[in-house]
């Protein structure tokens, strides 16, 4: 659903807020409008927020086959690791876009 919000970038942001223990994921157009929603999530380390291509996301999230996701982020404008929350044998490199 967030993907019919998406500017021309394709971009998604994912606030990784650790107090509330979720993710808010928001996407915006500005024909169309917004989208927000948040899952659940154990976070660990401070708030952040990174904007990724949600074509990218989709892709990673996909080639998971577990029911649980483990994502490592070390700052905004780093890679970030998708894998299974228990097995390391499959990590997918996802990039960030830039913010203005």
């Amino acid at each position: 659903m967030a993907s019919i919000f998406t500017k021309k970038t394709n971009e998604i942001e994912l606030k990784f807020l650790p107090k509330e223990n979720k993710i808010k994921i928001l996407s915006e157009n500005v024909d169309l409008g917004s989208f927000e929603t948040e899952v659940l999530a154990e976070i660990r380390g401070k708030e952040i927020s990174v904007l990724f291509n949600y074509e990218f996301l989709e892709e990673g999230i996909s080639a998971i086959d577990d029911p649980e996701l483990f994502i490592g982020i070390s700052g905004e404008d780093k890679p970030a690791l998708l894998r299974p929350k228990n097995l390391e044998d499959f990590v997918y490199v996802l990039m960030p876009i830039r913010k203005e």
